[in-house]
């Protein structure tokens, strides 16, 4: 236990001094805010674009706050998730290439509790980014159209954290196998890309893909039942994120580092 705090603490520390605690959240935020204010101003945008027939009049219906909200959970699926895979695709591989995490772990130390700390403060980071993002989703929605109910706005936080919890345990798997950030990068990005894919053409037979969980946070939004396969997404993907960390210390304890 005391291993695995120092790590933490080295952890965050490093974080703070990459300013991860500053950029990411403030990223999360803008692309929070950017969906219900380009939606807000669509009309004025279409008005002052021109170059349209003298008395044409173009009427939008305005959306919904569910709709605004919905829209912007596909911006974090989007640019979210490029965000969170930039961020951590050197979680443990760029330690591993500069000989760093070698001259760590020569010494008597738990090779569990670095992958465990690496994981956990990574996870802290990832959980404070979207609550911010989602924070200034809900904040502008609210103001500018509706506010949505605050045990709908944590219903769907806690749904689509999940699923970026899933992309960061994806992660740490692929650090602990390649050095190569891009590497890993290109494979995760494949992989979300894949399972995002296929949970969209062929739902019903992937009732158990965890990628459905950006949908459930939108269903729940717009107070729709949820899926008879919902209980079978979260458990699968819960079980998903264990096997990924246990499978990345089981690795990681084979590696020669030094």
């Amino acid at each position: 236990m005391k291993q695995w705090r120092l790590f933490a603490e080295k952890e965050w520390l490093e974080m703070w001094r990459s300013y991860k605690w500053v950029w990411m959240p403030i990223v999360f935020i803008l692309i929070g805010v950017q969906q219900p204010l380009s939606l807000y101003f669509l009309p004025d945008i279409i008005n002052s674009a021109g170059n349209l027939p003298e008395g044409t009049v173009i009427e939008i219906p305005t959306p919904s706050a569910e709709e605004v909200f919905a829209a912007s959970i596909g911006q974090y699926n989007t640019l979210g998730i490029l965000t969170v895979v930039l961020a951590f695709m050197g979680m443990i591989s760029a330690e591993r290439k500069n000989g760093s995490a070698g001259m760590i772990l020569a010494k008597p130390v738990s090779r569990s509790a670095y992958i465990l700390a690496k994981w956990f403060s990574s996870a802290l980071l990832l959980l404070y980014s979207v609550l911010c993002g989602y924070f200034a989703t809900w904040y502008y929605t609210g103001n500018l159209f509706a506010f949505i109910p605050l045990k709908d706005f944590i219903e769907s936080l806690s749904l689509y954290s999940l699923w970026l919890l899933f992309i960061l345990s994806l992660l740490l798997f692929f650090n602990s196998i390649f050095k190569s950030q891009g590497m890993i990068a290109f494979i995760v990005f494949a992989i979300v890309i894949f399972i995002s894919m296929v949970s969209s053409v062929i739902p019903e037979g992937l009732s158990w893909n965890p990628s459905l969980l950006s949908s459930y946070s939108g269903l729940v939004l717009e107070n729709e039942p949820f899926p008879s396969g919902f209980y079978s997404v979260l458990t699968i993907t819960v079980i998903s994120i264990f096997i990924f960390i246990g499978s990345s210390i089981f690795i990681f304890s084979k590696r020669e580092l030094v």
